[in-house]
């Protein structure tokens, strides 16, 4: 009974027990739950960082990548925050591994191998800032970017996690299984309990695998699984957006959906070996299709799925490679394209006959030709990456670095001629060098092109030596008219000179009738030699052409005048008209114009038997300073054949051979007329028709006067109001007495007070200390010119108007006068007024308007010695007889050195005695001799005709001497008054 009444005590006490036993066990149980949950979500942790290192790696990756292939920097944007995040990730791993030494261990491996890689990436990007990479470097690039190691130890850190999650997940079973199977209330409490536990274990566990699921659905990279047979049980949303399929079309659907058949044939072959054989990971890039069928080229890494310890599928990353393909598939077609295109290059390079060669900025060889190596005779290995130094003797390598520098510094064309010596020849190239320019329009180096102009070269020396075996000719013929021409002239003058005298005296009618036909075959015969001599110093080019005032029409009527005999005998009419409107007074040459007129008017005349001369003279155009005047000569003579009108203005040409002997002459009248025309910067035409007569048509312009004339025609002239340079100071540098006495005597004849310098050193002292209005310089003096002595004082600062006055008849005399820094230029003789305008012109003041005294076209020639031009210029005899004086004191001991100088061949001193008797002739004219000094003058200072110098000095002298012998005579005329 005793027992019975324990009995439920006993119960309680056993289901107390058992309760206790339950509790405690559930205790355990518990703790052994939470501590599996722990682990789980530590597995999990460690999962989502190493599936997040993965992407980052596959992100910097594919940055890097890009900005390699595309050189866009925006690719590098979030490199330096992802390398960050990287490193804070395997931190993280690190501590969670950190009671996993084998986890611990591939962690290090893998930090490592992603420092060394980090390490190339920074140093790529480098190269690639600083120049674009090859195709070549590219390929090494893809090489060295490769993450396949660092890929398989991060896949194998996730199996192995994966293994302990998949322990930790059964033993976590075991825990949260049911113990007992009694219906006890303490056990079903605690059932209840555990499985409370449990489901909340597994809603958390639910929740972590969901929440790790969306963490790989954000990812940027396109991750799926399959099972073992390739069919889809999981995809991210940017599989997704790559495909066009939805996540539900995709799952449960088979991988070869996406894929063309010899591609999943390949897959398939791939992924049975990977199976197979175990391997962790594999590579595969291939194209996949979309939903629209567009192909896109992917790069997919497969890494096998286990669970509990059992393959059950894949698991894949995918990276989007489309563009990254057809980038290098167009930077192949691009470069292939271009290693043609070089071969053609190369093809047309070598086969070209010019020598080609490129070097860089350093002057170092980089490209040349076969055309080069066979010239130099050196190879191309020997060559390229050297200097001209290596190859080139001293002097010549260093002018090649001069025009390299200058090709290469300043970016110019620079074009030389060599000579190579080859074989024992010698051979000539014009080498062209330019700069050759990077897409920044920077040099990077330079290209030369070698062209043998060795034949060029010989032809020029045919032609040369052509040329000049032609001029020699030619000056031999000038040469040889000249002399004969001055040769036959001095006793043609002699015996014009004494059949003048021989007619004055009493003679029978018969002798009478002999001289004057002797006088008319003389005068004859000097035309014919003058128009031989005019031509010979045309073709010689030493014509000096005057620029001095003259009246139109009163050198025309004169002219016209010297016909009234000849049309008069011929019974011709004769015909003048005058424009009204051309200007009285015009600047230019009246003696060539008269030549000109008289060679158009003397032919009309000549080839006129019957019928009219008509003479019009026409205002073409006129400006401010300048006219155009046109001359027109119609007769109705025989006229010229349309076939030989372009040929009449050829030298010793007439139309026809019996013209010469029907008409007389040379045939040099219009070849000279035209050649004056032309130095005049005028043209001819001519229009005729045979029977009916020829019209010549001539147009020269003229510069109009510094002064304007008045229109009364008085015969007495008022030349310039006396004091028209009252109050104004001028300086005379001139070394010849004779020209300053004339210089003297005119510009105090209008008021001016006058100093005189007789060089270039005595003026600059006298500029220096005194104040002067104008300065009237010589050219030729000695000690210092007037050239120097004009640049000596523009540099001192001193604008005074300076005034060039010379005799000199070589050319450019004026233009060297103007550079030198010379205001104006006036020649010996001058026309006072016209001084006197040029002096108040460069003064800037107002210049009169009056008339203007005239010098005469032409010199007498009545007399030896013409003096017209002192007797204008001087109005007192005492001042005459001055210049005469100083002339007759001058003169020979002039003539004695120039006898010296020209017998010791010395032309400099020659020209300088010749130009000073210029000078003294300018104003105490000597007709007889002035185009035998004018020539003397040009030869002497161009070198030029030599041989005859002498020989024309002992003729000039000659004259010289009569005219001294004339002047002494003539001296006593002159009273002092």
């Amino acid at each position: 009974m005793r027992f019975i009444k324990y009995i439920p005590f006993l119960f309680f006490l056993i289901a107390a027990a058992i309760l206790v036993w339950f509790t405690v066990k559930a205790y355990t149980t518990n703790s052994r739950i939470t501590e599996s949950n722990y682990w789980q979500n530590h597995s999990y942790e460690v999962i989502r960082n190493l599936q997040a290192s993965l992407l980052i790696i596959s992100n910097l990756e594919t940055g890097v990548h890009e900005f390699i292939i595309t050189d866009n920097a925006d690719f590098l944007q979030h490199n330096l925050a992802q390398t960050g995040d990287l490193y804070e990730t395997l931190g993280s791993i690190k501590y969670l591994v950190q009671d996993n030494p084998a986890q611990q261990q591939r962690l290090s491996s893998l930090r490592n191998k992603l420092d060394t890689q980090l390490t190339i990436h920074r140093q790529l990007i480098q190269l690639k800032k600083q120049a674009p990479l090859s195709p070549a470097s590219l390929d090494i690039y893809h090489s060295k970017l490769g993450m396949d190691s660092i890929r398989i130890l991060t896949n194998q850190m996730l199996q192995a996690e994966d293994q302990l999650l998949t322990g930790r997940k059964e033993q976590h079973a075991l825990d949260t299984a049911a113990p007992f199977t009694k219906p006890l209330t303490g056990i079903i409490l605690a059932m209840l309990a555990v499985f409370a536990s449990f489901l909340w274990l597994y809603k958390r566990s639910s929740k972590n695998e969901n929440t790790f699921r969306g963490m790989v659905d954000d990812v940027q990279v396109i991750i799926f699984t399959t099972d073992l047979a390739g069919f889809f049980t999981f995809t991210n949303k940017k599989m997704s957006e790559l495909t066009g399929f939805s996540r539900n079309e995709l799952l449960g659907q088979h991988c070869t959906i996406l894929l063309e058949d010899a591609t999943a044939e390949h897959l398939r072959k791939v992924y049975s070996e990977q199976q197979y054989f175990n391997k962790p990971t594999t590579t595969e890039i291939f194209q996949t299709k979309t939903k629209s069928g567009e192909k896109i080229w992917v790069e997919q890494i497969a890494t096998l799925r286990f669970h509990n310890n059992t393959l059950i599928g894949f698991q894949c990353i995918v990276k989007d490679i489309d563009k990254e393909i057809k980038l290098k598939e167009t930077n192949q077609h691009l470069e292939q394209k271009s290693k043609d295109v070089a071969l053609q290059l190369q093809s047309i390079i070598d086969n070209t006959p010019a020598f080609i060669f490129i070097k860089n900025k350093e002057g170092r060889y980089i490209l040349v030709n076969k055309s080069f190596e066979e010239i130099y005779g050196i190879s191309n290995e020997e060559i390229i990456g050297k200097t001209d130094e290596s190859f080139c003797p001293e002097g010549k390598a260093w002018d090649h670095q001069l025009e390299d520098t200058q090709v290469i510094t300043q970016g110019t064309f620079v074009t030389t001629e060599e000579t190579i010596e080859k074989d024992g020849a010698f051979y000539h190239y014009l080498i062209t060098k330019f700069p050759l320019l990077n897409d920044d329009l920077h040099v990077t180096g330079l290209c030369g092109i070698g062209t043998d102009i060795t034949e060029q070269k010989k032809q020029e020396k045919v032609l040369k030596d052509a040329k000049q075996t032609a001029e020699d000719a030619q000056k031999a013929q000038e040469i040889f008219l000249a002399n004969m021409s001055h040769e036959i002239r001095t006793p043609m003058n002699g015996i014009i000179g004494l059949s003048n005298q021989l007619i004055k005296t009493p003679m029978l009618q018969t002798q009478a009738h002999y001289v004057n036909n002797i006088l008319a075959a003389a005068n004859n015969l000097l035309a014919i030699i003058n128009d031989i001599l005019d031509f010979s110093k045309l073709r010689s080019e030493s014509v000096a052409l005057e620029h001095i005032p003259f009246n139109m029409k009163q050198l025309v009527e004169k002219m016209a005048l010297s016909f009234q005999v000849k049309v008069k005998e011929k019974g011709l009419k004769f015909y003048l008209d005058i424009d009204d409107s051309i200007p009285s007074t015009l600047i230019g040459d009246p003696v060539r114009l008269n030549q000109i007129l008289i060679n158009l008017i003397g032919n009309a005349v000549k080839f006129t038997t019957a019928g009219t001369i008509y003479v019009a003279i026409t205002l073409v155009i006129q400006h401010d300073d300048n006219v155009r005047v046109s001359f027109v000569v119609k007769d109705t003579g025989i006229g010229i054949p349309e076939n030989k009108q372009a040929m009449i203005f050829d030298s010793f040409t007439q139309t026809r051979s019996d013209n010469a002997r029907k008409y007389g002459g040379t045939g040099l009248g219009l070849a000279i007329t035209k050649q004056l025309i032309t130095l005049l910067k005028g043209f001819i035409t001519v229009e005729s028709k045979p029977g009916d007569g020829s019209t010549f048509y001539v147009e020269i312009p003229f510069d109009k006067t510094l002064l304007t004339p008045d229109t009364n025609e008085s015969t007495e002239q008022e030349i310039f109001p006396e004091d028209v340079l009252k109050g104004k100071k001028i300086l005379v540098v001139e070394d010849n007495p004779i020209n300053q006495e004339v210089a003297l005597a005119t510009l105090q004849s209008a008021a001016a007070e006058v100093d005189i310098a007789i060089n270039g050193i005595e003026a600059v002292k006298k500029v220096m200390n005194g104040t002067y209005h104008c300065i009237i310089m010589d050219i030729q003096m000695p000690e210092m010119d007037g050239y120097q002595t004009t640049v000596v004082l523009r540099n001192m600062g001193i604008n005074t108007p300076i005034i060039a006055m010379t005799a000199s008849v070589i050319k450019g005399e004026r233009e060297k006068c103007l550079e030198a820094g010379m205001n104006d230029y006036t020649s010996k003789p001058f026309i006072p007024e016209h001084l006197y305008c040029q002096i108040l012109k460069s003064m800037g003041e107002e210049v009169p308007v009056t008339n203007i005294a005239m010098l005469p076209s032409s010199f007498a020639d009545t007399n030896l010695v013409d003096l017209s031009y002192l007797h204008q210029m001087m109005k007192y005899n005492a001042d005459i007889k001055y210049t005469l004086d100083e002339f007759l004191l001058l003169t020979p001991d002039t003539l004695d050195k120039l006898l010296v100088a020209s017998n010791q061949k010395d032309w400099e001193n020659v020209f300088m005695l010749i130009h000073r008797l210029n000078s003294s002739l300018s104003f105490v004219p000597v007709p007889p001799a002035k185009d035998l000094i004018d020539e003397l003058e040009i030869d002497a200072h161009d070198k030029t005709n030599t041989d005859t110098i002498p020989e024309r000095v002992h003729q000039v002298v000659q004259i010289l001497n009569e005219a001294i012998v004339f002047v002494r005579e003539r001296r006593n005329d002159y009273e002092d008054n």
